[in-house]
């Protein structure tokens, strides 16, 4: 029975979803910020260690000085890479993001009693069905990332607000699902999507300028032969650089990934305005969470191949 009136949105926040969500979230986080910083480290060194050698004869009899300085940030940059291999950020980043993903999938599902958790069963069936769906989850060696479960988190499972959306009436699931997870899913596709286009762009011009630099350089060199300082490696590697940090931060795929995520999304918010009825509103859900998943789950494929 329903024990909600259909006034109102339901706010769903972060916090209300299953501490299983809060552990995967923040070891994803965590991961993914160590192994970007990894790599800003990586490719910082191989530019800076790059000028160096550059500027290394200008320093006249004290040459040595720079090489070394040099030697010493390419070395910087292979036990960087080194770490970065070694600790396997990259799958623990996106492993733990899965794992996230797919309990904040199944939460919606629990929560507007979408399959496998419609009205079928008694609650208590209901709750040991997505308590044991959260177990194998967790336990799933494909999906169990490096460091994910080092931290616990004091939340239940099945939040109280998670409980007083299951327990709403119909119209009051379907708007809480509509505000709370499709328009704020299209609304971080659509920034993100933005956002990764503007960065391509920026990049994209970073790398034509550096490449532009390095063959000027080349060209005052073969000008001026009796020039003691050549920047064109320099140059050169700066353009590497700038080539290799939106691989790494994937901005174009990202980019048309998320915008057409976000048009899919839009055509499903559409589609909520005529659902009538329990079983619509499982259907649609249940549409829908598959939707979302499948970028997911194409999200994990890239960061695969990279």
């Amino acid at each position: 029975m329903s024990t909600t009136p259909s006034t109102a949105v339901l706010t769903v926040t972060e916090a209300d979803y299953p501490a299983v969500f809060q552990m995967a979230d923040r070891a994803s986080l965590i991961a993914q910020r160590r192994y970007l910083r990894l790599m800003q480290g990586i490719l910082f060194s191989t530019v800076l260690g790059a000028g160096l050698g550059a500027l290394a004869s200008l320093a006249g009899t004290h040459k040595s000085v720079p090489a070394v300085l040099s030697a010493v940030m390419l070395a910087l940059g292979m036990l960087l890479n080194t770490i970065k291999t070694s600790l396997k950020l990259e799958r623990a980043w996106y492993r733990d993001r899965a794992v996230a993903e797919s309990t904040k999938s199944m939460s919606w599902r629990y929560m507007t009693r979408a399959d496998p958790y419609g009205d079928g069963a008694a609650a208590g069936e209901v709750d040991h069905k997505f308590l044991a769906d959260l177990r194998s989850i967790v336990r799933d060696p494909d999906q169990m990332a490096v460091g994910f479960g080092r931290e616990v988190v004091d939340r239940p499972q099945i939040s109280e607000r998670m409980r007083q959306v299951r327990d709403a009436d119909v119209v009051t699931r379907l708007r809480t699902y509509l505000s709370e997870r499709i328009a704020d899913q299209r609304r971080w596709y659509s920034e993100k999507a933005r956002s990764n286009g503007s960065a391509g762009s920026w990049f994209s011009l970073l790398v034509l300028l550096s490449q532009a630099a390095a063959f000027v350089w080349a060209a005052m060199m073969i000008a001026n032969p009796e020039w003691r300082v050549n920047l064109t490696g320099l140059f050169a590697a700066m353009a590497t650089a700038f080539v290799a940090w939106p691989q790494v931060k994937q901005h174009e795929s990202v980019a048309q990934s998320y915008a057409i995520a976000t048009m899919d999304l839009g055509l499903i918010q559409e589609q909520g305005a005529r659902i009538e009825g329990d079983a619509q509103l499982a259907a649609f859900v249940a549409d829908a969470e598959n939707a979302i998943s499948r970028e997911h789950t194409l999200w994990v494929a890239r960061r695969d191949k990279s």
